[in-house]
């Protein structure tokens, strides 16, 4: 697509193939280069970082709840994990923001939705009790 738009570039066919082009490409290269996309768990709280954008990281005892649900995803939904922050949260949400205080984090690892609620619950109740009175 990429030399498509380039020979086509003056008409808006081309522009639209090279945009495709782009896209294609830089998907491409995230899905082979390793470290590109991850959920990180850690003491700390859950990382999310998306290929070639920074991560960002929300404390446990910022997230109220951690669950799998069918998130509308382009044309099909898939199971991803959803958090819901405390009440009055203003930080950064994880992924795309979903509703009133919820994300969701679309689910690019080969872990199921399910799978990553469950660890995220795990170190919820682990490590945001312990911080919270500390």
């Amino acid at each position: 697509m990429l030399l498509v738009g380039i020979g086509l570039v003056p008409s808006l066919a081309g522009w639209v193939a090279l945009l495709l082009g782009v896209v294609g490409l830089v998907a491409g290269l995230a899905g082979i280069v390793p470290g590109a996309a991850y959920v990180r768990f850690s003491p700390d709280g859950l990382t999310v970082k998306y290929a070639f954008l920074p991560g960002s990281t929300v404390p446990w005892q910022d997230i109220a709840a951690a669950t799998s649900e069918r998130v509308p995803l382009i044309r099909h939904k898939l199971p991803s994990l959803v958090l819901t922050y405390v009440p009055g949260y203003t930080g950064v949400q994880l992924g795309q923001h979903l509703d009133g205080e919820r994300s969701y984090v679309a689910n690019f690892t080969v872990e199921p939705g399910d799978e990553l609620a469950a660890k995220a619950n795990e170190y919820r109740e682990r490590y945001g009790a312990a911080e919270a009175v500390g």
